[in-house]
């Protein structure tokens, strides 16, 4: 086992100690060996529990402090459209002081096309009627 005289000594001499021990006393060094571990057992795992648990709650505050951040960016975003959209859709004044109301250029529900102006399928270019990009009736770049 050791190599050490002395901690062997010790150990055969815990052993006879042991062994002439009564039971009683035995008994009771087993319920006080018993807690002794588990109290060391459950304060080393709350030990290394701490760590895990102290970086989660820094990692949270962080996460929060960077959603109100980016809540309030995207508050001030849309406020910014807002008012842009009703500079739009309001009045504005030109070089002599007059209103031009820039509504008038918004298209009403009559000037709108409806279903009866849409193209039917039959009205579409197949593959082989295209013969350059303005025979296909779309967006040209």
């Amino acid at each position: 086992m050791s190599t050490d005289p002395a901690k062997e000594m010790i150990g055969k001499a815990g052993k006879k100690i042991w062994e002439k021990t009564p039971e009683t006393v035995k008994e009771k060094v087993k319920e006080e060996v018993k807690e002794h571990a588990i109290d060391t057992v459950e304060s080393n795992i709350q030990e290394k529990a701490k760590k895990p648990i102290k970086k989660l709650e820094e990692k949270a505050e962080e996460n929060e402090e960077n959603i109100r951040e980016k809540a309030g960016e995207a508050k001030e975003k849309l406020q910014g459209a807002f008012l842009d959209v009703k500079e739009k859709l309001g009045g504005s004044r030109d070089e002599d002081g007059k209103s031009e109301d820039k509504r008038k250029k918004i298209k009403s529900a009559r000037d709108l096309k409806g279903v009866s102006d849409i193209k039917t399928s039959q009205g579409i270019k197949g593959p082989g009627q295209v013969k350059s990009l303005n025979d296909t009736g779309t967006l040209r770049s």
